[in-house]
């Protein structure tokens, strides 16, 4: 896994948690904002508020389960979820 940012002695990983975080060793911190599952993805044209879309639907749908956050808050020695 290439890391999106690496420079002395930080490295960041940019992607989702779930194909992140399998493949690395424990970590100082885990920093992540999971779906919240309200289908903010939907077709609601939110750029009229200055949102961004990035034109990936579905991706808010649902909720992480609990082993999903649970894995994210183990990983790290610090989580912010």
């Amino acid at each position: 896994m290439k890391p999106y940012y690496e420079h002395g002695g930080i490295t960041i990983y940019h992607g989702d948690c779930r194909a992140v975080l399998p493949n690395l060793q424990r970590v100082d911190a885990v920093v992540t904002d999971p779906p919240y599952g309200i289908n903010a993805a939907r077709d609601r044209k939110s750029q009229q508020w200055g949102w961004r879309d990035y034109g990936v639907n579905g991706w808010d749908a649902e909720r992480p389960d609990a082993e999903t956050l649970r894995a994210c808050i183990a990983k790290g020695k610090s989580a912010v979820v």
